[in-house]
């Protein structure tokens, strides 16, 4: 059995915690709707092929269409120039540096880093649970069978549950630390 009474309730704490933490201190500060939009440069559109409307198209038509579309495609990457080797990494590791400033200054991202690792643990201890409960007659049955059986199908389905449950917490531990970082700013 080990520590996983602690575990698990501990995990459920923590997540609590930090959802009663975003309802009662997240909701205090205003954000108006010019603080929403991103302050991003507008993206430089590539003009594919523009699909004119017809009557019907033929086959020859549909073909040519789609070459012109796969030609402009590959000429999207020849157009761009690849940064030398030494500047992609000199860019990455200064990123990584920038990020880890980020992580040092703000509390709170390594609080939703914890609880991630958390919902993680705690969805991988659902799964083994279920693992747990088969009874071995079920597992040597499966090991000589060549189909698949209703056990195999449920554990399927238990994996899915398992995976959808910690997604879930996973992601809004995620656009929480995002969010600590657009509202620091």
């Amino acid at each position: 059995m080990g520590y996983s009474w602690v575990v698990v309730p501990l995990g459920v704490v923590l997540i609590g915690y930090a959802i009663y933490y975003l309802i009662v201190y997240g909701s205090k500060q205003s954000i108006s709707q010019e603080q929403l939009q991103p302050k991003l440069s507008q993206p430089q559109f590539v003009k594919l092929g523009t699909l004119e409307p017809k009557e019907s198209w033929s086959l020859k038509d549909i073909v040519k269409e789609f070459n012109t579309t796969k030609q402009s495609i590959k000429d999207i990457g020849q157009s761009q120039a690849q940064p030398e080797k030494t500047e992609g990494l000199n860019s990455y590791f200064g990123y990584l540096v920038k990020t880890w400033k980020l992580t040092l200054c703000e509390k709170e991202i390594i609080t939703f880093a914890f609880l991630q690792v958390a919902s993680i643990a705690a969805g991988y201890y659902l799964w083994v649970q279920m693992l747990r409960w088969i009874p071995p007659e079920v597992w040597k049955t499966a090991e000589h069978s060549r189909h698949a059986s209703w056990p195999d199908f449920i554990l399927l389905a238990w994996s899915f549950v398992c995976v959808g449950v910690t997604a879930l917490p996973w992601s809004i531990f995620s656009a929480c630390i995002v969010a600590v970082y657009f509202l620091r700013r």
